[in-house]
């Protein structure tokens, strides 16, 4: 299993975890129980409840004693190839994704209580299963079984649970989706002009559509799902800083690293250095 495709840990004893990162983490509790501080916002969960976080959104973990929590931590890349076709719809997960993959940083989550369904606490088993196998099937399974599971998720518990920062305006319009998928997987190379060519909408409708749905432009959106990727490469992988530059689709590393500290406040080698201290300071907990 390629770990720096799917990322699986288990907290079993009391522990306590804090993260800022660019990892998407699902928390479940198989047995016993965890309390999750999230933005100053404090939830207990039991046995059989989930917890699905976004990146960069600041929060602590504390396990019961004898508790076992599986923590799956998914890349964004990851994500973004396992949960593309989400954005198709128009509930609450794709509303969930639209504002963690293209809004600028925020901090989301999303809780189901699952009455620790038997259904799900197989698919769980299904997933720790096939990330401990070691072929060239596991990845494949674990993208199907996570599938599964979330689209289980939404359509048992999907009208009950909760989502941290929602709001009523964020829906999505339906001839709006199919643009969203064709960025995310077009986003190095795609022009407002190859968008209009594909989409058959002229450029001005195609603004219009961009400020109505994501209230930004298209170049807004198009630089949040760049440096979302970027993030991405610096904390979890070991390229350059010119070889991630040309892999989000910029043709210099200068351009890349001036759109970079203009998003992030930061030059990338600064992020990077900062992300690799606090990895460092978490193994030693």
């Amino acid at each position: 299993m390629d770990e720096m495709f799917l990322l699986l840990f288990t907290f079993l004893t009391k522990t306590i975890f804090f993260t800022n990162t660019t990892i998407f983490e699902i928390n479940y509790v198989y047995r016993g129980a965890l309390t999750q501080i999230i933005s100053n916002e404090t939830r207990l969960m039991n046995e059989g409840d989930f917890c699905i976080i976004s990146p960069f959104t600041q929060h602590s973990v504390l396990a019961a004693k004898d508790s076992l929590v599986l923590s799956i931590q998914l890349r964004k890349t990851t994500f973004d190839a396992i949960f593309g076709s989400f954005l198709a719809k128009t509930d609450l997960l794709a509303i969930f994704f639209k504002n963690t993959l293209y809004e600028t940083n925020q901090s989301n989550y999303l809780y189901f209580h699952t009455d620790n369904n038997d259904n799900i606490k197989m698919l769980i088993q299904n997933i720790v299963r096939e990330a401990n196998t070691d072929d060239n099937y596991s990845s494949t399974c674990c993208n199907g079984y996570v599938q599964i599971l979330f689209s289980t998720l939404l359509r048992k518990y999907g009208k009950s649970a909760l989502y941290y920062g929602f709001n009523e305006q964020d829906s999505i319009d339906t001839d709006f989706t199919f643009i969203l998928e064709y960025i995310t997987q077009h986003y190095r190379t795609v022009t407002l002009d190859e968008l209009s060519e594909f989409s058959h909408y002229s450029k001005p409708y195609l603004s219009s559509l961009f400020k109505k749905n994501m209230n930004q432009t298209f170049v807004n959106v198009l630089r949040n799902i760049k440096m979302r990727h970027a993030l991405d490469f610096l904390a979890n992988t070991e390229k350059t800083i010119e070889e991630i530059g040309i892999e989000v689709g910029y043709n210099s590393t200068d351009h890349f690293s001036r759109s970079f500290k203009q998003y992030n406040h930061c030059s990338p080698s600064e992020f990077r250095k900062k992300v690799r201290e606090q990895q460092g300071r978490l193994s030693l907990r």
